[in-house]
């Protein structure tokens, strides 16, 4: 088994230097720091064990779908943010009534609003 393991590897050395025969640099190149877990990947690793052992694979597909639905939502109010599009603000239908009957808005509640058009409206009906 291990000579074939050896035999293996020197089929695959000799494969890459009848590529690259004048230069065994880029061999050095890739030593196996490449390949090292280091700085904040171990703490990815690390919270991704704990989250095994807290909820448990049961619950790891349902973490996820929330986390890929934030994610969508935050894309979505980014979205928005940066393209607003202008939107025109909705009427108020007794708003409109007292201004096509020239009744001044302003500063009043909707109550007053609404007794001043019925007041007006029954002025018209009575003529005299």
């Amino acid at each position: 088994m291990d000579s074939l393991l050896a035999l293996e590897r020197r089929a695959i050395v000799t494969i890459l230097l009848v590529d690259k025969p004048l230069s065994l640099s880029w061999m050095r190149k890739r030593s196996g720091n490449d390949l090292a877990i280091v700085g904040y990947e171990w703490i990815i690793v690390l919270v991704i064990i704990v989250v095994l052992f807290v909820w448990g694979p049961q619950k790891l597909p349902e973490f996820a779908r929330s986390i890929g639905l934030a994610r969508k939502e935050l894309e979505k109010a980014y979205k928005e943010a940066s393209n607003p599009t202008v939107s025109l603000p909705e009427t108020d239908p007794l708003i409109d009534t007292a201004k096509k009957l020239g009744i001044s808005t302003e500063g009043k509640t909707r109550a007053q609003i609404s007794d001043e058009i019925v007041a007006k409206g029954k002025a018209s009906e009575k003529p005299a």
